[in-house]
Parts: structure tokens; C-alpha cells; sequence
């Protein structure tokens, strides 16, 4: 129920998870007349946290779009050559575990170690490579490594979209299926009791039932 005086919110269709700040404006400027002004896009567009990668020798965030590849903390240049080389190499990698080819815990480990270098802790793709090898993780039962990935994917879709998103609620509800799988987390565990009513009741209001996540949370 909202209250009197309470905030509104609503999303326009570019959100911050998929679009940087240039993009979002130029979409709400053609379409409906005006410049947004939000918490997001009230920042420096070119140094957007879920854009960043980490310095080469520091470890500090920098950004390939801003036009100055140049590390604020150690103020060496960034190679952005050697960047987009790594980039590619690990979309290729990853490209083949989402593709469905059998690959071995050793080749996601070094997925995961790649991505752990080259991103930023709450860059999207981190997010998302650390997504993909959660589940990848879960049907290897390799259950400590799906945790701490999942985990990772949850912290950068929650700074991305806020904890009441029904993003954030999504990945959350993969993570809670994962710790029920593992069977080391028991029904008393507060934490997932509490993680799983959030998600089930956040997804109920968002109208979404038909996820095989989502019904083994129910079950549980």
C-alpha cells in the first residue's frame, strides 16, 4: 500500500543494468521529451561502477569509455589493446560453457579467475560470467564454487537495480535453490528462510510463477 507523501518509482525501459548512462538518455529524450535526472544517472556517465574493469597493476577500477584509459590511483595508461584482447578471449571461453559444451571444473576455474582480474567487482559482465559458472558449478555439485559465484552475480545485480528489484529477486532465488541443493544448509538456516520468503513474495507481486527455481524454493 503506498502511503501519503511516499516516493513513486518507475522504470522507463533502459535500465542501468543493460544500458550506460549516454544511452539511457538518448532513448528517454526521444521518447518521452525529457532528461532524466535519477540517482543513476545523476553520476559521471563514464565512470559508471557496473562498467569497470580493474587496473593492470592496482587495484583500482578504470574505464576504457571515458576517452582517458588512465588509472586515477597508480596513473599508469591502460593498454586498451591488451583490454579488449582479454575481453574476447574470455567471451570465447565463455561462450562455449553457455553453448553446452562439456567442459571441466578446471576450465571454468580459470573462467572465474580471468573475470576475477579483469572486471570489477560490479561490472555487469562479472555478473553475468560469475552467473553462468554458478550453474555450471550447481550441476557439477561442486557446491562451495556455486555459492561464493552466485553470490558475486547477487551483489552486482543488487548495486545495479536495488535490492526490491525483480532482477535482483531473480538471482537471489537461483542462489537459494543452489544452497538447497547443496544440503549442507539446514531448514533452520535463518538467512535462507528469510532470502527465500523475500523472493517468493517479491516475484507474487511481479506476477512470476513459472520458474523451476522459483518451485523448488515453494517445495522447500
Amino acid at each position: 500500500k503506498v502511503q501519503q507523501g511516499e516516493e513513486l518509482y518507475h522504470n522507463y525501459g533502459p535500465d542501468v543494468l543493460h544500458f550506460p548512462k549516454c544511452e539511457r538518455q538518448q532513448i528517454l529524450a526521444h521518447q518521452y521529451q525529457f532528461v532524466c535526472e535519477c540517482t543513476a544517472c545523476s553520476v559521471d556517465g563514464t565512470k559508471e561502477p557496473q562498467y569497470a574493469l580493474k587496473c593492470e597493476h592496482c587495484p583500482a577500477s578504470i574505464w576504457l569509455e571515458s576517452g582517458e584509459p588512465k588509472c586515477n590511483s597508480c596513473g599508469r595508461n591502460a593498454n586498451v589493446r591488451k583490454f579488449c584482447r582479454r575481453i574476447d578471449l574470455l567471451d570465447q571461453k565463455l561462450g562455449s560453457l553457455q553453448n553446452g559444451l562439456d567442459s571441466a571444473v578446471d576450465f571454468v576455474d580459470s573462467i572465474v579467475e580471468e573475470a576475477v582480474r579483469l572486471y570489477s567487482s560490479k561490472n555487469i559482465m562479472f555478473g553475468s560470467v560469475m552467473d553462468t559458472c554458478a550453474m555450471f558449478y550447481a550441476s557439477k555439485k561442486v557446491w562451495d564454487k556455486a555459492l561464493d559465484c552466485s553470490e558475486r552475480s547477487c551483489l552486482v545485480v543488487e548495486t545495479a537495480t536495488g535490492k526490491f528489484s525483480q532482477t535482483y529477486a531473480l538471482e537471489l532465488l537461483k542462489l537459494c535453490a543452489i544452497k538447497i541443493d547443496a544440503q549442507e544448509y539446514k531448514r533452520e538456516d535463518s538467512q535462507l528462510k528469510e532470502d527465500a520468503l523475500f523472493c517468493v513474495e517479491l516475484l507474487k507481486q511481479c506476477k512470476v510463477y513459472e520458474l523451476k527455481h522459483l518451485s523448488k524454493v515453494l517445495r522447500w
